[in-house]
């Protein structure tokens, strides 16, 4: 069981915003056949607050002979948590997330609810943009960020706290992102590791999207932390004619030599209903083990489409959505 009451107060003017945060976290599990000493039923308690501000500075000018608006977009986010022992909890689904932009402003380190990271830190970034004057469209945004600890972190997913988690501050993070020509994109993320004098990660993706049927995605992705990971990836969501569809994925590992995921499928689409029917094989790795150890899983999926009733199958529209980047899952009335 978890309860997570919170109170906001939400405060937003056309020059910025302030977001102040409390939350109190309970969780507590009924376990059974534990070792003798183990609690069956432990608890945690864990208080969070959080403050969350921004400012927007924008000036005229140029791009490309357009007008457009430059943004200057400084941002600092104050995190605490409260610290709770959390080394004899199970661990049924948690897992460290992936630093990236976004978890410089995330409430926890960790996924799922089997570990809450404690924090006392504040976290600053700063992100420009290139907006047309007239439609808004985003021409280009670069941002770059960090993490700043005022204590050391206690909290792990088993074992004792490492090296990483004594440093006063976090790698750097920079986030890319271009609009090359029309429906064609460029984004790219690299993570600098300030203490190991190293890039952690880096990934680039170049995308053409015209609408959510014309769908092209080429991808490279590089990682040097508890091991080595270079990965390409490549998918699509392409009309073959008014009514099929050719939808695809290859995401190869090139240190592992080996499909992490990989799915082909075709779709029929007309006015009133939609079916879809792809093969897939991937790698299922929840525990983190070596890639080399886990064995594929296959599988064949069906997904029929009444649409403005009821479908069955909606598994393939999960696949697509995190498998083909850009892709959104369409609601029919």
């Amino acid at each position: 069981m978890h309860l997570e009451p919170r109170l906001q107060l939400p405060l937003a003017w056309p020059f910025g915003f302030l977001t102040v945060t409390g939350a109190y976290r309970y969780t507590r599990y009924e376990l059974e056949n534990l070792p003798t000493g183990f609690d069956e039923e432990p608890e945690r308690k864990i208080g969070m607050g959080s403050i969350d501000g921004g400012l927007f500075f924008e000036r005229d000018t140029a791009w490309r002979g357009n007008p457009v608006i430059q943004t200057l977009e400084p941002r600092i986010y104050y995190l605490y948590q409260t610290f709770a022992d959390q080394s004899e909890l199970p661990r049924f689904d948690a897992s460290r997330l992936n630093f990236s932009f976004s978890q410089l402003f995330r409430d926890n380190r960790f996924s799922g609810i089997d570990r809450i990271g404690d924090a006392n830190q504040v976290s600053t970034a700063l992100t420009s943009r290139y907006l047309d004057a007239d439609s808004g469209r985003e021409y280009l945004r670069a941002s770059l960020g960090a993490i700043f600890y005022l204590d050391d972190r206690r909290v792990t997913l088993s074992g004792l706290p490492s090296d990483d988690d004594r440093h006063s501050s976090s790698a750097l993070v920079a986030e890319f992102a271009a609009s090359l020509a029309t429906h064609w994109n460029l984004q790219t993320r690299v993570i600098w590791d300030s203490h190991d004098n190293q890039v952690d990660e880096s990934a680039y993706t170049l995308q053409y999207r015209r609408d959510n049927r014309h769908i092209f995605n080429l991808g490279f992705r590089t990682r040097n932390e508890s091991q080595d990971i270079s990965q390409s990836d490549v998918s699509l969501y392409w009309p073959v004619s008014p009514q099929w569809s050719f939808i695809g994925r290859w995401n190869y590992d090139l240190e592992f030599t080996r499909t992490i995921e990989g799915f082909a499928g075709l779709e029929y689409n007309d006015c009133c209903w939609q079916l879809r029917l792809m093969g897939r094989r991937f790698i299922d790795n929840p525990a983190n083990r070596i890639v080399t150890d886990v064995k594929a899983d296959t599988g064949i999926f069906l997904q029929v489409v009444f649409k403005g009733l009821a479908g069955f199958g909606n598994k393939i529209d999960s696949v697509m959505e995190k498998g083909i980047r850009g892709y959104r899952v369409e609601t029919y009335r």
